[in-house]
């Protein structure tokens, strides 16, 4: 099931194929690269764990202008994380746009 939320310019919605080559040619410089992982490099482990859901935004024109990862469960190495929380990871916004 697809889930997606239309706002006024911008569609949220689950990571579909269909835009993978959309996602692997992310641009983030080099600053923004220190805060946030290439989509690249996350989407497949996102992909392979349940406990993850890639997730994009969409422009009015079909082009992917952002992505982040909803990350439940996750537990932060030397800290006391709560396990019913849920996580936004890998927030990136396209520096193409």
């Amino acid at each position: 099931m697809l889930i997606k939320k239309d706002f006024e310019n911008i569609t949220v919605q689950v990571f579909e194929e269909k835009y993978r080559e959309a996602v692997n040619h992310f641009q983030l410089n080099e600053r923004k690269q220190i805060y946030s992982s290439l989509t690249k490099t996350v989407l497949d482990e996102a992909l392979k764990d349940e406990d993850r859901t890639a997730n994009i935004a969409v422009n009015q024109k079909g082009e992917v202008v952002g992505f982040f990862v909803l990350h439940q469960y996750y537990q932060h190495k030397g800290y006391d994380t709560p396990e019913n929380v849920v996580y936004v990871r890998s927030l990136s916004v396209n520096e193409k746009f």
